[in-house]
């Protein structure tokens, strides 16, 4: 797993530890002794006391789902409680930029470099559909020719290992000949908190009312 998977169990463990001293006025739960009522009265918890959004306690709940489903599995708990249980996760609506949101980025002088390099990582993925962390390490090797002739991204999600490939649409190699970096990526990419706050300026100066964000940029390639 990715380090980042484990900071987002230890961060759930963390909570999950607070519900049961605060909720059970205990230390620790008996895996024999986890409920459905457990499960449902842990969900309320993270909505109301954490006041987290509806998909980041489904995924907290997935998170648990899974440690639970590997105690079963090892034959330290003869039922998941999870089965039967069902917390309805709000599907929100996909956002992206339209043509002329797109435009108005790509075309906006922004005469700070750091903004204006930003700002074509952020191109470069709504041409390629890459994520943060795949455009991140996208290697000059990844660039090769298709059987159609042209040049295509051929590449492994960092975080699924999925195999993809993507045709390089004019921008994308136009913004890969403008930085010629001398290693073996692509693109020199700030870290990604770096990276979503400097969005956050350029979304201002560009008059986006959309918040700009690295998986924006997926979902602009998508649609």
């Amino acid at each position: 797993h990715r380090k980042s998977t484990l900071t987002a169990f230890k961060c759930n463990l963390k909570v999950l530890k607070e519900f049961v001293n605060q909720h059970l006025k205990q230390r620790d739960v008996v895996l024999k002794k986890l409920t459905k009522k457990f499960i449902a009265d842990y969900s309320v918890f993270l909505l109301t006391e954490k006041k987290q959004a509806n998909a980041t306690v489904h995924k907290n709940l997935q998170r648990l789902n899974k440690i639970i489903n590997y105690a079963v599995q090892n034959d330290w708990l003869g039922r998941n409680p999870f089965n039967g249980f069902c917390f309805k996760l709000e599907r929100k609506e996909i956002q992206y930029l339209s043509k002329a949101e797109l435009e108005a980025i790509e075309t906006k002088e922004l005469p700070i470099e750091r903004l204006a390099r930003v700002r074509d990582y952020f191109i470069f993925q709504c041409y390629t559909g890459l994520s943060y962390i795949d455009i991140k390490h996208l290697r000059k090797d990844d660039i090769r020719e298709g059987v159609d002739g042209e040049l295509w991204i051929f590449g492994k999600r960092i975080k699924t290992g999925t195999a993809f490939r993507v045709p390089l649409l004019p921008k994308a190699r136009e913004l890969i000949k403008r930085y010629q970096n001398p290693t073996e990526f692509v693109f020199k990419i700030p870290p990604n908190q770096a990276m979503n706050g400097y969005l956050k300026e350029i979304q201002v100066v560009c008059g986006v009312s959309k918040n700009l964000q690295t998986h924006l940029a997926r979902k602009t390639f998508c649609t």
